[in-house]
C-alpha cells in the first residue's frame, strides 16, 4: 500500500535506535452505540494505521446499564475522567485523536482534551457533528465564546469536509484546520453480481430512525412511488424510533410494501446493500455520513438531500441530490431512478470507482498519518 511504502521510506531515514511506534490514544465513541462516529472509529482502528502507530481506544459512551438511568450519567463522569487521567499516565501517548458529536457530548468530550492539554501532550480534535453549526448557531453569545475557547485547546481541529473547514474557520484559526473525509473499508462493501437481473426496483435507507433523518418525508414519498411501480421496495434499517415509523407506514397503507428491519451490522448490513438498487438519505442535516460512503462502495446509486458535505461526495454521475424536507422532490427522484435501470447501473459504477479512489481508509489512514506527524514533530 502506498501508505505503508511512504512510512516506510521515513523509517528508513529515521535513527534505527528508537524503533518502537508512536503511541496515539484514540478517544470517543466505541461500537456497539450506533452512529457514524462510533463506525468511523472502529473501522479506523482496524485500518492500516495500527502498523504504523500504537492505538489504544478509549471509550466515552456510557455502560448499557447505566444508559437506563440516564439522571446517574453525570455522576458516572468523574469516574470516566478519572479513567482516563489514569490511561495517560500509564499509556504516556505520543498523540491524542479526540473524536466529538456536537450539543451536551460536545462539553464533555472538551473536558478530555483539557486534561490532556493540562499535561502538554499534543491534541487533534476531530468533529463528526452533522448539526454543529445548528448547536452553535442556537447559543447565546457567552457560550458561542465559551465553544471557541474550548476548540482552540486542541493543537489541530480536524473537520469532514471543506464546507466544514469554512464554517470553523471562523471559529478556529483556518492555518490548523485539516480536512480529513471519512473512510470506509472498501473491499468489505463490495458490489453484488446483478448481471441480467431485472425485477422491480428495490431502494434501502440505513441509519437512524429520527425526525431529523428525514424519514417522514420518505414514507410519504413512498406512497407515491408504489402507485406507479406497486411491485417495488423500500427497506428501512435502523433503531430508535422504529415503532413510530412502522405505525405511520401501516397508516398509510405501506406494509407490504416496506420492510423494518432494526439496526443490521457486519456482514448483514453489506447484503442488505448488495439486495437494493438505489439508496436514499433524505436527512435535515449531515456531517459526512458513511452511509452514504457505503451505499456508494457497494455500487448503489444515491438520492441524498444537499446537507453538510453530502454535495462533496455525491455528483450528478452518481445519483440526484435534492432540497431537504422536500417530499415532492425526494418523490420525482425516486420515480426517475425507479423507471431507469440503465441509469442506475452507470451511477453505481461511478460512485464505486469514487470510494475506491478517494474515500477508502488507505486514503484516511494517509492523512492521519501526515497530522500525527505533524503534531508530534511540533512538539
Amino acid at each position: 500500500m502506498l501508505i505503508n511504502a511512504v512510512y516506510s521510506d521515513k523509517m528508513n531515514a529515521m535513527p534505527k535506535q528508537n524503533p518502537r511506534k508512536p503511541k496515539v490514544l484514540n478517544v470517543g465513541y466505541h461500537p456497539p452505540p450506533p452512529g457514524g462516529m462510533a463506525n468511523f472509529i472502529d473501522n479506523f482502528e482496524q485500518s492500516g494505521i495500527k502498523d504504523l502507530y500504537q492505538i489504544r481506544g478509549f471509550d466515552t459512551d456510557y455502560p448499557r446499564w447505566l444508559k437506563k438511568l440516564r439522571p446517574l450519567t453525570v455522576l458516572y463522569l468523574p469516574i470516566m475522567y478519572l479513567h482516563y487521567l489514569w490511561v495517560l499516565i500509564t499509556f504516556q501517548p505520543d498523540v491524542i485523536h479526540i473524536h466529538t458529536p456536537a450539543f451536551n457530548a460536545f462539553y464533555k468530550h472538551s473536558v478530555f482534551v483539557k486534561i490532556a492539554r493540562e499535561r502538554k501532550i499534543p491534541i487533534a480534535f476531530h468533529i463528526h457533528a452533522g448539526k454543529f453549526k445548528e448547536f452553535y448557531d442556537n447559543l447565546k453569545e457567552s457560550r458561542k465564546r465559551d465553544v471557541r475557547n474550548k476548540l482552540k485547546q486542541a493543537d489541530i481541529l480536524i473537520v469532514l469536509s471543506h464546507y466544514w473547514k469554512d464554517f470553523f474557520t471562523g471559529l478556529y484559526p483556518s492555518e490548523k484546520i485539516r480536512v480529513v473525509e471519512n473512510g470506509i473499508p472498501a473491499d468489505k462493501f463490495s458490489p453484488a453480481d446483478k448481471a441480467n437481473q431485472t425485477k422491480p426496483p428495490n431502494f434501502i435507507y440505513v441509519g437512524r430512525l429520527l425526525e431529523q433523518k428525514g424519514i417522514d418525508e420518505l414514507l410519504e414519498a413512498a406512497r407515491e412511488v408504489f402507485k406507479v411501480y406497486p411491485d417495488s421496495h423500500l427497506t428501512i434499517a435502523g433503531g430508535e424510533e422504529a415503532a413510530r415509523f412502522k405505525r405511520k407506514s401501516d397508516e398509510l397503507g405501506l406494509s407490504e410494501n416496506i420492510t423494518f428491519t432494526g439496526e443490521v451490522v457486519g456482514n448483514s448490513l453489506i447484503e442488505l446493500y448488495q439486495s437494493a438498487d438505489i439508496f436514499v438519505l433524505p436527512s435535515h442535516a449531515e456531517g459526512m455520513p458513511l452511509v452514504l460512503l457505503e451505499a456508494m462502495s457497494v455500487g448503489l446509486a444515491c438520492i441524498a438531500t444537499n446537507v453538510g458535505a453530502i454535495p462533496e461526495v455525491l455528483n450528478e454521475s452518481g445519483g440526484i441530490i435534492i432540497p431537504p424536507k422536500d417530499v415532492h422532490a425526494l418523490k420525482n427522484a425516486m420515480l426517475e431512478l425507479a423507471g431507469n435501470p440503465d441509469k442506475v447501473n452507470s451511477m453505481g459504477i461511478v460512485n464505486r470507482n469514487i470510494i475506491q479512489r478517494d474515500f477508502s481508509f488507505d486514503v484516511v489512514a494517509e492523512k492521519m498519518r501526515k497530522i500525527y506527524n505533524e503534531l508530534i514533530l511540533a512538539n
